[in-house]
């Protein structure tokens, strides 16, 4: 009777998760996890998974230090069901369970150079359902923007490129894999400086999101932004500006305003608005970027750092080096650890540094 119970309220939850009504989605799956408990024990799948919908549920909810405690309340149950818990339905619930883990500690600045969940998440996937299954390539791509992140554009672009090619020769694709390649392949080259091959990847994912859900869905405003960003680099600024803002005024209507996807719209807002100068307006975007992010990912997050450093540029122009100089280091002690020395971010880090200094102490570096 307990297990029927917890299938009903399994169907209640995912209608609230629906209709985005997240606090309901989490009394739900709570309720389902202690009558789970109470039947089955600590060693079950239903339960692995159960704290991954409630993982998922707390990302929705943009408490995402909780989704992480949840994510890893699934990860003991899958350890303690031990190494003869195979076939397919165990490396679904092992996969999900990774890549949540990975995704987030990645986001709240847990991890560094090395992605273990991620890379784990390959490898299961690929020894389970083959190395050209959807889900492997799906995995691969999730460790592909790991790498990408922290700087490892050539392991990134190796890890696009083979699933790409593959769904290219399988001639039948799933189209929001296939844009989530083109995206992240675009968004690779755009970091390493090759923007004029960045912009077809870029704008072919966001015409497959085009396609697949017309032009004012949600997901079609975010390949529109990632599109924008290469705008922005070869010189398309006022497209780029007009893609931000109705990203911008898509997503507050979806999500509200303090939802981690609008501020990640900000940021690129701002970052367009500084590379034309409008530093006061680049302020204000890049201040609603840093207001949400830090609540949301805390302040060990590389992405709170990086909205610092943009930061930290407009006040050094607007003349404000000693709050520069503050961001620039809450940045520097962030992210050193967690990039690899090349990357193009700590090269602007270091130049924001020097440019932050007081004018005699630049004058005697010089």
């Amino acid at each position: 009777m307990s297990m029927k119970r917890v299938k009903i309220l399994q169907a209640e939850m995912r209608q609230q998760i629906a209709a985005r009504r997240w606090q309901l989605a989490a009394r739900r799956c709570r309720q389902a996890i202690d009558l789970t408990q109470k039947a089955l024990g600590n060693k079950s799948a239903d339960l692995a998974n159960l704290y991954n919908d409630l993982a998922e549920i707390e990302a929705g909810r943009q408490d995402f230090s909780r989704a992480l405690h949840e994510a890893r309340k699934a990860a003991a149950v899958t350890e303690l069901m031990g190494p003869g818990w195979a076939g397919q339905e165990a490396s679904h619930i092992r996969i999900r369970t990774l890549t949540m883990i990975g995704d987030l500690c990645l986001m709240l600045g847990q991890s560094g150079l090395e992605q273990p969940e991620l890379e784990q998440a390959v490898h299961v996937a690929q020894a389970t359902f083959g190395i050209d299954s959807d889900e492997s390539f799906m995995a691969m791509n999730n460790l592909g923007i790991a790498y990408k992140n922290c700087g490892r554009f050539r392991d990134a672009i190796e890890l696009f490129e083979q699933p790409l090619g593959a769904l290219n020769r399988r001639g039948t694709a799933n189209t929001l894999l296939l844009a989530d390649l083109f995206r992240n392949l675009g968004g690779t080259y755009h970091a390493c400086g090759d923007y004029a091959r960045a912009e077809p990847y870029a704008r072919a994912s966001w015409q497959c999101a085009r396609d697949a859900f017309g032009d004012m869905h949600v997901r079609t405003h975010a390949e529109s932004v990632a599109y924008a960003i290469v705008l922005d680099a070869i010189g398309s600024y006022g497209e780029a500006e007009q893609r931000y803002r109705s990203a911008i005024e898509a997503f507050e209507l979806a999500y509200g305003q303090r939802h981690l996807t609008v501020a990640r719209a900000h940021h690129s807002l701002a970052a367009a608005l500084a590379l034309r100068e409008r530093w006061q307006d680049a302020y204000q975007a890049y201040r609603r970027a840093l207001t949400v992010k830090r609540h949301l990912l805390g302040g060990y997050s590389p992405e709170v750092a990086q909205v610092r450093i943009g930061l930290a540029g407009v006040a050094i122009e607007l003349g404000d080096r000693s709050r520069a100089r503050r961001w620039l280091n809450a940045a520097h002690r962030v992210l050193r650890p967690r990039l690899v020395p090349t990357h193009p971010v700590l090269r602007t880090l270091d130049r924001y540094l020097f440019h932050a200094r007081p004018l005699r102490r630049r004058r005697e570096v010089a």
